[in-house]
């Protein structure tokens, strides 16, 4: 796979999963610089369907355009739709990795903070009250210092 390949497919990525990036560059690309008709045509179906309809495609969109295209054989086609799957399974991997990534962070805030209100719960009133005004005072004084150093 050449550089300008991986640019490619890159490009692709981001125009089905990036709204903002898609509508930035669209207007600047064009067909004529995927150099590969499977890629070129993935791009005209891509921008045809923001065109259209004013938001990015998905998977199964995409493809029901691309089966619609009279000018591919069944070689091409099936090229084509591996793109498009390629595409959108690593959008799935990556999805995945920050949703268990996301739920293991709410788990252990959710445990740190149960450990937090057990331990102010086992205090008196009044020494929870002077630990919080510590903390207030300790964190005035952290933002005093960071903003002098600046």
């Amino acid at each position: 796979m050449s550089t300008s390949q991986t640019i490619e497919r890159t490009a692709l990525s981001q125009l089905v999963t990036n709204e903002q990036y898609a509508r930035k560059v669209l207007p600047f690309i064009k067909g004529a610089y995927f150099a590969d008709k499977t890629e070129r045509t993935v791009f005209e179906e891509i921008a045809k369907f923001v065109d259209k309809y004013q938001t990015i495609p998905t998977q199964t969109s995409l493809e029901i355009e691309v089966q619609s295209r009279k000018d591919l054989n069944e070689e091409e086609f099936k090229k084509i739709v591996a793109i498009i799957q390629t595409n959108f399974v690593r959008i799935g991997r990556y999805i995945m990795r920050l949703s268990k990534a996301y739920q293991s962070l709410m788990e252990r805030i959710r445990i740190e903070g149960q450990m937090l209100f057990r331990a102010f719960s086992q205090m008196p009133l009044l020494l929870v009250l002077i630990t919080v005004l510590v903390m207030i005072i300790c964190w005035m004084q952290m933002n005093d210092m960071i903003s002098t150093t600046r």
